[in-house]
């Protein structure tokens, strides 16, 4: 009976480790706290998002502008099931520039390596002036035509614990969301969205 407690009670120590966090030790799959900041913009000058560190000013874009959208983030281990590192957040992100509309959260997710990320985009608009491939235009407004855009990507793989932070940052590339027939029509395709939206992930940094 004695050694049977004994089982019992040394079957509970990594547990409760884990829970307590003793020696900072992350166990995969129990739930940790852990910053995660995401960032979204639109910069023409580069061919991924920044993760971390400082960025240059990047060359003028071929117009300015604003998205506005509501956005949600989750990541994913595995592609199937899928842990929310956002709400449903309002959104406005200047086009064409390198400003970034972004937020930090604390969040409680299985420790884990996430490989993947899902953006929805929901009620998205943009707003522009200057050169287009139908023209120029001044406070043209295209709509996009879906009410909701979901894409998911795969990213460098990120292992979140307890003691690690990780940014997660979208480029819209809305470069590739214009066409002559949308931009005369005031609206925007999903699939054009869906293909040019690009992820990057990694580990915060503190000069980020």
């Amino acid at each position: 009976m004695t050694s049977g407690r004994l089982r019992r009670s040394a079957a509970l120590v990594p547990v409760l480790m884990a829970a307590l966090g003793c020696g900072g030790d992350t166990v995969t799959g129990v739930n940790v706290n852990t910053t995660v900041r995401v960032v979204l913009d639109d910069n023409p000058s580069r061919s991924t998002p920044p993760v971390s560190g400082v960025q240059a000013p990047p060359a003028p874009g071929p117009y300015t502008g604003g998205l506005v959208s509501t956005a949600r983030v989750a990541i994913s281990a595995d592609g199937e099931t899928w842990h929310d590192v956002t709400g449903t957040l309002a959104v406005t992100v200047p086009l064409q520039n390198g400003d970034s509309a972004h937020v930090s959260n604390v969040v409680s997710v299985p420790a884990a390596t996430y490989s993947r990320v899902r953006l929805t985009l929901r009620g998205a608009s943009l707003t522009l002036s200057g050169a287009t491939p139908a023209g120029t235009v001044t406070n043209r407004t295209l709509d996009v035509t879906d009410a909701d855009v979901v894409l998911i990507r795969e990213i460098p793989a990120i292992t979140l614990s307890a003691s690690t932070s990780a940014r997660i940052a979208f480029d819209l590339n809305t470069e590739g969301w214009l066409t002559t027939a949308g931009v005369s029509s005031n609206t925007v395709s999903p699939s054009l969205v869906k293909d040019a939206v690009r992820a990057v992930a990694g580990y915060e940094d503190s000069s980020g």
